[in-house]
């Protein structure tokens, strides 16, 4: 009886172990099933962009400009509003505006579906950037694309070596010269859009310096205009990092 009841057992746990074996492989067939799909899915994304940036020639130079192929893009895309340039970094991408703020989230330049998005400014603001605060949105890319370089800015060396980026639209160049940035949460002021005067918008900079995660020297007033920049950071649940820029103009494109 006994020798029957082990048996039994044995045959049992046999079957546990084939069953526990199968799901194993279950899981690891899906698992690498998806991160497949996840990588093919970053590569489009890469391929897509480096295929845009055909429209910008960084050797075409007029002080130091790089020239964009505005009307190339537009024939591509008519939400184009800008370009976005932070050298030595992988921020090289075009800036489109739609009227919300959800569809870019998940589709590229081009309108292909892919978790990549594309960069776009809020639609509350003007396209021309002549707003007190203009804010562009992008992803923190697993893979080192879209916004993933401003986790740098959390780091005082890595801003004195990116202490600006350049942004070119159809009828101006841009330097933005950053001055802050820091993480939070969406509940922050740091996406405010309309001030009721002058003081507030000084205010609301002021703000921003004392709580940046880096120091410089930007000088500010109540007169500039400021670009933020907005992307998930993930030291806690809907974290985010925003980085504040002054804008520059420059000179009209050539």
């Amino acid at each position: 009886m006994g020798e029957g009841t082990t048996e039994k057992k044995k045959q049992r746990l046999s079957l546990w172990s084939q069953v526990a074996m199968a799901v194993c492989i279950v899981v690891m067939a899906v698992s690498g099933y998806m991160l497949y799909v996840q990588l093919t899915e970053y590569h489009a994304g890469e391929a897509a962009y480096d295929e845009l940036a055909k429209h910008v020639d960084p050797e075409n130079r007029e002080a130091g400009w790089p020239t964009v192929d505005f009307e190339g893009l537009k024939a591509v895309n008519p939400d184009i509003v800008g370009w976005l340039i932070c050298e030595d970094t992988n921020i090289n991408y075009p800036v489109v505006q739609r009227g919300d703020n959800s569809y870019y989230l998940n589709h590229l330049f081009d309108g292909t579906v892919n978790k990549s998005g594309c960069l776009f400014i809020d639609y509350r603001n003007t396209p021309d950037f002549a707003d007190r605060n203009t804010i562009i949105y992008g992803h923190n890319m697993k893979n080192n694309t879209m916004f993933s370089a401003l986790m740098g800015y959390k780091d005082q060396a890595y801003y004195e070596k990116h202490p600006h980026m350049k942004l070119l639209t159809p009828k101006m160049n841009y330097t933005i010269e950053l001055f802050a940035g820091y993480v939070t949460d969406n509940e922050d002021d740091a996406w405010q859009i309309q001030f009721a005067d002058g003081e507030e918008f000084k205010s609301w900079i002021d703000q921003l310096i004392s709580s940046s995660t880096f120091r410089n020297n930007v000088e500010l007033t109540a007169d500039d205009h400021v670009v933020t920049f907005s992307t998930c950071s993930y030291e806690f649940e809907d974290g985010r990092y925003v980085l504040f820029g002054k804008l520059v103009s420059d000179q009209a494109p050539s």
